[in-house]
């Protein structure tokens, strides 16, 4: 059985060495958006827009990665070992043509993949194709997302 609560702390560290280095990007992008050499020499000269552009999505990322930070610090972990349905905080193994597949449900930070007891877990919201069809699910239900059926084995 994984540990959770392991599960979690690994997480928050993850999610704070990310925002640690979108920090980090952004005013390395900032810097060069507003660097002299980056002065438009004509009209045509789009260099320092174009650093000021990418600095805006890369502060963008850094709201999202403390969203997601927030969302994870308050999170209550739930535990489905009662066999109760589906839901935010349950770690579900799923099993698809013989390939087993470990996913976490999260309110953010889906698309995210983190390696814990040997095991790469990949992050998922309820938003998503594969958590709106596994929320209120239970063990030995399955899922179809592309005609791919996914068995779910195992419900933390």
């Amino acid at each position: 059985m994984i540990s959770k609560i392991e599960l979690f702390k690994k997480l928050k560290i993850e999610i704070d060495r990310q925002l640690q280095l979108a920090v980090e990007t952004v005013q390395v992008t900032l810097d060069v958006a507003t660097h002299e050499e980056n002065k438009p020499e004509n009209k045509y000269d789009t260099r320092g827009l174009e650093a000021s552009y990418l600095a805006r999505a890369q502060s963008e990322r850094v709201l999202d990665l403390k969203d997601v930070k927030i969302v994870i610090d308050s999170l209550k972990l739930r535990d489905f070992s009662q066999g109760q349905p589906i839901a935010i905080s349950a770690l579900i193994q799923l099993e698809t043509k013989g390939k087993t597949l470990w996913v976490l449900l999260l309110p953010k930070g889906g698309g995210q993949s983190l390696e814990h007891e040997g095991l790469s877990i990949k992050i998922i919201t309820p938003e998503s194709p594969m958590g709106a069809q596994l929320v209120g699910k239970s063990v030995d239900d399955s899922i179809h997302i592309k005609d791919i059926k996914y068995d779910i084995i195992q419900v933390q």
